[in-house]
């Protein structure tokens, strides 16, 4: 019997305990924020003409920690394996009494800001016409039908566009809430050319094109950067038939280093900020005169964003993590590597290597 010497805690391997200062709960607008990166909301008709309502936000494995953090926040809701291959998990609230009592009431308070809201409306439209016995009178389970097929990635691309073209701003988007849609949707990247000696750190944020109005608020908001748009995002054709995926690029890192560091991301994605950020300092020194300084650099790209972190994390750590965070007796466990898996183990626990 040997101790695995690569054992880690739980806030080292699950990384976004790291980044939730002293346990606190998460902020209403980052919830907002993280439902419109990762959210959906989601409706089954069944023959019987009963519903099946679910809220649902997702992420990969190693970031799962926040999953639990909306789990205390709401005080609802279950996390569960959403798909082994890829190693995501979701954070799940399909009790009625909870969508109803909870889950709506948030979303009234602390609005979606992405197109996404109309999702959001149309999924309380249908529980608040269960909730009344509505879809029993007359042809209202065609509405229904209607409705639930006409959601989410079924939503007709002018209508988005419209609700965005319809809206009035009148005040700028909420820090939490962008520090939530940059943990969403953000990426940070660094370009070298060694030919022409050329190191370009980038910040992105990607978004579907009839999400361009969000981009252009988010490029106000940091006062700066540039939209990559192939149409104007006033003109429904231009928009409508451009390619699917558009950005918004911002080459003044340093706007972003003070937001970041003032909110930071609270999930692995914070462990790419911290490369990138350490690149532009690499950078400033000048290290890639040298052979040893450019490896350096070119070696910690290597290890940034998809290629961080590959392990995979089981369901029943997840399981049991979850219920040691509600007993608040997670610091009593590590996770230990074996076998290229993450498995729960209590301090001082041997087994075979």
């Amino acid at each position: 019997m040997k101790k695995i010497c690569t054992i880690k805690t739980i806030n080292e391997i699950l990384t976004s305990r790291d980044f939730v200062k002293g346990g606190a709960l998460l902020s209403p607008w980052w919830v907002t924020g993280i439902a419109d990166a990762e959210g959906k909301f989601s409706i089954i008709l069944h023959k019987s003409k009963k519903c099946s309502c679910t809220f649902i936000v997702t992420q990969k494995g190693h970031s799962v920690g926040i999953l639990f953090d909306l789990q205390r926040y709401f005080k609802c809701g279950k996390v569960i394996l959403d798909n082994r291959r890829y190693n995501t998990y979701k954070f799940v609230v399909s009790k009625k009494e909870d969508l109803y009592n909870i889950i709506i009431p948030h979303f009234d308070k602390y609005p979606l800001v992405t197109s996404k809201n109309l999702d959001f409306l149309d999924f309380k439209k249908v529980l608040l016409m269960y909730e009344y016995n509505l879809h029993l009178i007359n042809n209202n389970m065609e509405k229904i039908f209607f409705i639930k097929n006409n959601m989410n990635n079924k939503r007709p691309f002018d209508q988005r566009l419209h609700y965005h073209n319809c809206l009035k701003i009148t005040e700028n988007l909420n820090n939490e809430w962008v520090q939530a849609f940059i943990d969403g949707s953000g990426l940070f990247k660094f370009s070298i050319n060694k030919k022409k000696k050329s190191f370009i750190p980038i910040f992105e944020i990607v978004q579907i094109n009839c999400e361009g109005k969000v981009l252009e608020r988010i490029k106000d908001f940091f006062g700066s950067g540039s939209l990559e748009l192939k149409y104007d995002i006033y003109y429904k054709n231009g928009s409508k038939f451009s390619r699917y995926v558009n950005k918004y690029v911002l080459d003044q890192y340093y706007s972003v280093i003070k937001f970041i560091d003032k909110y930071p991301m609270l999930t692995n994605k914070q462990l790419d900020f911290q490369d990138w950020k350490r690149l532009i300092e690499l950078k400033h020194n000048k290290v890639y005169n040298t052979k040893k300084g450019l490896l350096k650099m070119q070696n910690i790209i290597k290890g940034m964003n998809k290629h961080r972190f590959k392990l995979i994390v089981e369901p029943n750590v997840v399981e049991c993590y979850n219920n040691l965070i509600i007993s608040n007796n997670y610091n009593q466990f590590n996770l230990i590597k074996y076998n290229n898996k993450l498995n729960l183990v209590k301090f001082n626990e041997y087994i075979d290597k």
